[in-house]
């Protein structure tokens, strides 16, 4: 008979012990589209060259899909081929939660700060998201492809326009997909962001001038 394994436990690690909540951001939805959410979760993360993003994490206000939580990366830092900054994706981020073009160009005014700042900016607010679905190690989610102003949230669903069929599903019922509203490479990873207002002020602007009011962390929007 073999003798049975033994070792010892340091309990003195269990001071670092914190509860896993996990990240969340794996909803498969029904349909992909136009979604409006908030802002939940922020997870910061390197890339393997080293350029600064955030995983961001979307809990869903849409009444079909209402609390689904869904997420993407957001960059931050560094030059994509063509030596533009990727951080235009935060910057669309920043433009779906309602500011303008110019107020998010104003973000200028405040130099280089560190991405803990613009978490404490970024979460519990109001965001527009495109939404796709995508398949990965044979399993299908749906992700952030682009984020999106309000304007042409409002406009996708004015025109019927805001659900599309996900891919799985043409694939099964041969129904092509309603075009999208968003311009061929619109905010995000898609491409370079668009910062036109596409007709009518957002519905979802700040209450307050945003470029007067100043976050905790010193950053203004």
């Amino acid at each position: 008979m073999s003798k049975p394994e033994t070792f010892n436990i340091d309990f003195t690690e269990a001071k670092d012990y914190t509860t896993f909540e996990g990240i969340g951001g794996g909803a498969l939805l029904k349909q992909n589209g136009m979604y409006a959410g908030v802002v939940t979760k922020l997870l910061p993360r390197k890339t393997a060259k080293g350029d600064g993003m955030m995983y961001v994490v979307v809990t869903l206000s849409d009444a079909d899909e209402k609390g689904q939580q869904i997420g993407g990366n957001v960059m931050c830092t560094g030059k994509d081929r063509n030596g533009d900054p990727m951080s235009r994706q935060l910057w669309a981020l920043i433009e779906s939660m309602g500011f303008t073009q110019a107020q998010v160009q104003g973000l200028a005014a405040n130099g280089v700060q560190s991405v803990e700042a613009a978490m404490q900016l970024l979460i519990n607010k109001p965001c527009h998201m495109q939404v796709e679905s995508e398949v990965y190690d044979s399993k299908e989610t749906s992700k952030v492809k682009n984020w999106i102003t309000v304007a042409h949230y409002n406009e996708a669903i004015a025109a019927g326009a805001h659900r599309q069929p996900r891919a799985a599903q043409q694939s099964f019922t041969g129904t092509a997909p309603v075009a999208s509203l968003a311009p061929k490479g619109t905010n995000g990873a898609g491409g370079p962001p668009s910062l036109l207002n596409i007709g009518g002020a957002p519905s979802m602007a700040p209450s307050t001038d945003p470029l007067a009011r100043i976050q905790s962390g010193g950053l203004k929007i």
